[in-house]
């Protein structure tokens, strides 16, 4: 128990702040990696989060992103809450568009 309690310390999260915000996402999401971006882009905000060797990505700017790639998987895939999802991505900074995304049979 005080080993957690060091690592939350040391990540900053025993502020009531922090521990709201970690709530919040958790509720919101559920304890996927939608819940560690929602909290990284309120704590973290404009701070970089993704630095590649021609563009960088602050965490509100990743955050948005991911929003958006959810928002078309639940549209054109129909996927909802509790269905899983996986997704082979190049080592890049930029989102794949919603045209490179193809439903496979």
């Amino acid at each position: 128990m005080l080993k957690l309690l060091y690592i939350f310390y040391k990540m900053k999260l025993l502020s009531p702040l922090t521990l709201l915000r970690l709530t919040a996402a958790v509720y919101r999401y559920g304890i996927n990696l939608m819940t560690l971006l929602n909290f990284s882009a309120r704590t973290y905000g404009e701070k970089l989060a993704l630095v590649d060797e021609g563009e960088s990505l602050t965490y509100h700017q990743l955050y948005a992103q991911a929003e958006q790639l959810c928002a078309v998987l639940q549209t054109r895939y129909q996927l909802t809450r509790g269905k899983k999802a996986g997704l082979a991505c190049s080592n890049l900074v930029v989102a794949p568009s919603s045209r490179q995304l193809k439903k496979s049979d």
